[in-house]
Order: C-alpha cells, then structure tokens, then sequence
C-alpha cells in the first residue's frame, strides 16, 4: 500500500507476505508526507529487499503525525534499516510516530533497529513490546536525533551486535 499527502484511517488490516523490491522500502506500506491512523493492524511476513530498503513491515517517510494502536509486526525484513518499522521525517519534515499497545516480534534488519528505526522522528512508545527483533544496531529500537518518551514498555531478547536498544543524540 502506498498512501501520499493523505490522512485514511486503517482499522483491522492484514498486510502479509508482501515485498518491496525498490530503495524506498516499505514491504508492507509506504506513507509519503502522510498522516495516517492504523488500528489493530497485523503487519506479517513482508520484506523490503534491496540493500537500501527500509521498513520491511512499514516506512513512515516525510512529514506528519501517525499513531499505531493496537498493532502487531511480525517476522518482516529489511535490507537495510527498520525491520518492523522504519520513520524518517526527510530533512526539515516533522514526523510524530505515536505507538500505544504496538508489539515489534521477530523483524530483522541488516543494519539499524530490528524492531523500529526511528530516524530523526518523534517517538512515542507507550504498552509496547519489542521482542526477539535483531539488527547489527538496536536489535529492538534504534533512534537518532529527536526524543522518544518510552513507557510500560518491554524491550527484551532482542540481538544486536551492540545494544538492544540505542538511542543517540
């Protein structure tokens, strides 16, 4: 799915076994300087291939506000970073990536956080899991640049060449 300068809501969506062959990544979804609303959403089995691919389950790209809810990503891939998840505002963009009761099972990516990358984006992370994920950075959650507010939250069994979770400045 590729969702560009638009706002929709998602409830109750299966995205499986879908793949993106392409630098932008996104297996799953794509979101292009959109704001959209995803709700108990199951995210399984898809991968974003090429070696730039980013966000096997999902890639949040550009600017705007997107809260998960309820929402499940499992066993997706990345060629690069963002196994499960993948938000990157680009360059002067502000992007808001608010997660409430998210769980982050079993994605993998070659480089930066297995479970969710969040690449100069804002982050919430509130009664969330982040388990079994693995990347050479961040196996469970990897962020660069803007805060994370993390809360009853666990990030457990995650494998990483460094850290389970990093979080830089």
């Amino acid at each position: 799915v590729w969702i560009q300068d638009g706002s929709p809501s998602l409830v109750d969506c299966d995205f499986l076994n879908n793949r993106s062959e392409g630098s932008y990544g996104g297996g799953g979804l794509f979101s292009d300087v959109s704001s959209p609303a995803l709700e108990g959403c199951l995210f399984e089995g898809n991968q974003a291939i090429d070696s730039l691919g980013d966000g096997g389950g999902a890639h949040f790209f550009g600017g705007g506000t997107t809260p998960l809810t309820h929402c499940t990503f499992t066993d997706n891939e990345a060629g690069d970073s963002g196994g499960g998840v993948f938000a990157d505002p680009y360059f002067s963009e502000t992007l808001v990536l608010e997660c409430t009761d998210v769980s982050f099972l079993n994605n993998t990516s070659s480089d930066r956080g297995g479970g969710l990358c969040l690449d100069s984006a804002d982050g919430t992370l509130i009664d969330c899991t982040l388990q079994g994920n693995s990347a050479a950075f961040g196996g469970g959650l990897w962020s660069f640049g803007d805060p994370v507010q993390i809360g009853d939250t666990t990030i457990c069994v995650s494998f990483t060449i460094g850290t389970s979770m990093q979080l830089n400045n």
